[in-house]
């Protein structure tokens, strides 16, 4: 099968696409699963959390907590939830210590903080105690610490009991604790909490007989050992997220509660209610997971649909035909067998856009033409207006010398490069009006024929429409319902379509047939080979306008110095404006090929 220059281009574009989303993808993949302080401006952040839980036979809880927290920027306090204190709870403080550590986790310096009594007003502002020290919010169970921290790691050692934590049924005990609330203001990259159960020496098949759940990230998981032991471990806990752990053992290991703690809730069984519970969180966990992946692959085949609409659109409406013309040279003003003008040629060229190299192209034309003449004098070269009827111009030709002699000359039969730039420079609102009118008149000209096939630009807005509503759903759904992979595949299948849009406007069976020649025409303006086609002075006079209208006034300037230079009746003064082609402007490179026109169609 073979494949024209546009068809390679849009293979190209689409996979140089599909990398760029899948680099897009990967680096958001990697933003969202670092912990959210790590990657925002937040001044700390959890980096690893170990928690010693020991359950006493009388139903306190003592906890050894060791916090290391990755210290962003300079900061006077660390905060976190103590969201297991509970409202009935009681809770006391036996110690805490700081331990600063250096760039390799190494102890550089280790202090035990004493305790002050609780300021109200800390909670609202950035005010801290006059030394070092840590305080518990027992009203919204928050711990404070007050150490001027900088950069770097430090970890926390907290060591506390909790009195009656645990509920104590007829059957069984439970112990439920928050690994990770999801009140906290930071992320937890990783969380270990172990569990000591108070097992009794002679407890015959221990694992059988206690039951831990998990609640939160999928990253989660527990293990209960065969003595009992309870081991739970989370990991990119993120701020909107939360980690729970759940627990039940016998209640007749529970030898030391108090009459009247035991008898809180001593006539109720909860083992079952709370196996039906979990069997049913975790029911309703795969629905939902079921549901994500079903709507996510259901979003995916929408993508799929879509980018295949988009695909037969562009068959339909963008699919280029390879012309006839394989040659690697056209040296011909005709196209097709149509006289075209060279601004048409430009806008089948550009796909109908505006350029201001078609209004250099169409003022050449007119020294082709005869209707302008080109002279050198003392202040430059100079254009001017030649006694001819116009009527035997074509309407672009008619606007072109209205816009140079009646707007920019105003009214004077003569124009150098210098007016021309000062009109730009000093009028430029009544410059951009008249080279606006000009471009309407060629539009106009150009609309009369059959160059790009009707509904490609209709279709282009559509689908490129039909992008941005693929993306903006991909975004919603995302930011509102979570789903990564639908913003994946949305922003996917949205640049695709935009890609495809970009390339759904196609030329005519003729239009094509110009541009494959105009591109000839453009390599053979550029070339310096020897191999390339020779032509006369009156040939390269008709080709020159298409040096202005491609760009390389240079190169067209370079190919009229070389034929006149083999001329015997100029001289060099003749051909001295010629020579300064690489160093001119775009406006004085423009006067010297209407001069180099002149010449040639003098000379030929």
């Amino acid at each position: 099968m073979r494949f024209s220059k546009d068809h390679t281009r849009v293979i190209i574009s689409v996979f140089a696409v599909v990398i760029m989303v899948a680099a897009c993808a990967y680096i958001a993949h990697t933003y969202f699963t670092l912990p959210q302080s790590a990657t925002s401006a937040e001044p700390y952040f959890l980096s690893k959390s170990n928690t010693l839980l020991q359950v006493d036979t009388n139903g306190s809880i003592h906890v050894t907590e060791q916090r290391t927290y990755v210290i962003n920027e300079d900061c006077d306090r660390l905060t976190w939830d103590l969201d297991n204190m509970g409202e009935k709870t009681d809770f006391t403080m036996q110690s805490a210590r700081l331990t600063l550590l250096d760039g390799e986790g190494q102890t550089t310096e280790a202090l035990e903080l004493s305790r002050a009594p609780f300021n109200p007003t800390w909670r609202t502002t950035q005010a801290t105690p006059n030394y070092h020290a840590y305080a518990v919010d027992t009203d919204q169970h928050c711990f404070y610490l007050f150490y001027p921290l900088s950069t770097g790691q430090v970890t926390v050692s907290i060591d506390y009991t909790l009195d009656e934590a645990v509920t104590a049924y007829r059957d069984v005990t439970e112990v439920n604790w928050s690994v990770a609330p999801g009140t906290s203001t930071v992320t937890t990259q990783e969380a270990i909490t172990t569990v000591l159960l108070p097992t009794p020496a002679d407890a015959d098949q221990v694992q059988q007989n206690v039951f831990a759940w998990s609640h939160g990230p999928e990253t989660s998981s527990v293990e209960v050992s065969e003595d009992g032991v309870i081991t739970h471990a989370v990991s990119n806990v993120q701020v909107w997220q939360y980690s729970d752990l759940r627990i039940c053992f016998p209640t007749s290991w529970m030898t030391n509660l108090s009459p009247r703690f035991a008898s809180q809730h001593s006539s109720q069984l909860h083992l079952s209610t709370a196996q039906t519970e979990e069997a049913a969180w975790v029911d309703a966990w795969h629905l939902r997971s079921i549901n994500n992946y079903t709507f996510d692959a259901y979003c995916l085949v929408a993508c799929l649909i879509v980018l295949l609409f988009s695909v037969c659109m562009y068959v339909r409406h963008g699919r280029v035909r390879l012309p006839q013309f394989r040659g690697e040279y056209w040296t011909q003003p005709v196209f097709c067998d149509r006289a075209l003008h060279p601004s048409t040629v430009g806008q089948i060229w550009r796909w109908n856009r505006k350029n201001p190299l078609d209004l250099h192209a169409a003022l050449n034309y007119l020294v082709v033409k005869g209707a302008v003449s080109a002279t050198r004098k003392e202040e430059g070269i100079v254009l001017s207006r030649a006694n001819l009827q116009e009527d035997q111009l074509k309407p672009i030709d008619q606007a072109t010398l209205s816009f140079l002699f009646d707007q920019v000359a105003q009214g004077e039969t003569s124009l150098s490069a210098a007016q021309l730039e000062n009109c730009k420079n000093n009028q430029a609102q009544a410059y951009s009006q008249a080279v606006m009118d000009w471009c309407n008149t060629l539009n106009d000209q150009f609309d009369q024929d059959a160059y790009l096939e009707p509904g490609g630009r209709t279709w282009q807005v559509r689908l490129l429409l039909l992008a941005l509503v693929t993306a903006a759903a991909g975004l919603g759904l995302f930011f509102f319902l979570g789903h990564a992979v639908v913003l994946v595949g949305c922003l996917a299948t949205a640049a695709m379509v935009a890609v495809l849009a970009n390339y759904v406007p196609r030329r005519t069976p003729v239009g094509n047939e110009i541009v494959a020649k105009a591109k000839a025409l453009r390599t053979w303006i550029k070339s310096e080979s020897a191999d390339a086609p020779a032509v006369d002075a009156a040939q390269l006079a008709a080709l020159m306008p298409y040096a202005c209208l491609f760009n390389l006034k240079a190169e067209g300037l370079r190919k009229a110095h070389a034929l006149l230079s083999e001329q015997s009746g100029l001289t060099a003064e003749d051909l001295a404006p010629l020579n300064s082609a690489e160093t001119a402007g775009d406006q004085d490179a423009l006067w010297q090929c209407c001069y180099a026109v002149e010449l040639l169609k003098r000379n030929a």
